[in-house]
């Protein structure tokens, strides 16, 4: 089940790298709105459900180091939501939109290439 998981996960992050190098603006809006609308608290719970999910599923891949490793970042990400507060997390949000396409798009190669690597690791 964890390497299913995982493997899905690896597909997302080249799903969202892609959209995100063709459309380095496309995320903006939703940002916004996760940010208007104080729903913050999901993006809280999915860190720290996949960053979970990752450690403990590590084992089962071909880069169990580096999937832990990775799962820890997720998860500390998820951690420090809470502990930034509002008004940290809304100001890097701005930055974020406000940011060039070039940085946009090349994060969205760094997530395509970081999800194909989980995804190998995965089935190989």
């Amino acid at each position: 089940m964890l390497p299913a998981i995982i493997f899905s996960a690896g597909f997302v992050f080249i799903f969202t790298g892609i959209i995100l190098f063709n459309t380095p603006n496309i995320f903006n809006n939703t940002i916004r709105y996760f940010i208007n609308k104080k729903l913050m608290w999901i993006a809280t719970i999915s860190r720290l459900g996949l960053g979970a999910i990752f450690m403990a599923g590590a084992s089962y891949t071909q880069l169990p180091g580096s999937i832990f490793f990775l799962g820890m970042m997720i998860f500390t990400a998820g951690l420090l939501i809470p502990i930034f507060g509002k008004k940290r997390i809304k100001s890097m949000a701005n930055w974020w939109i406000e940011n060039s396409s070039k940085l946009k798009r090349t994060i969205g190669v760094l997530m395509g290439i970081i999800g194909g690597i989980i995804t190998w690791s995965v089935i190989s």
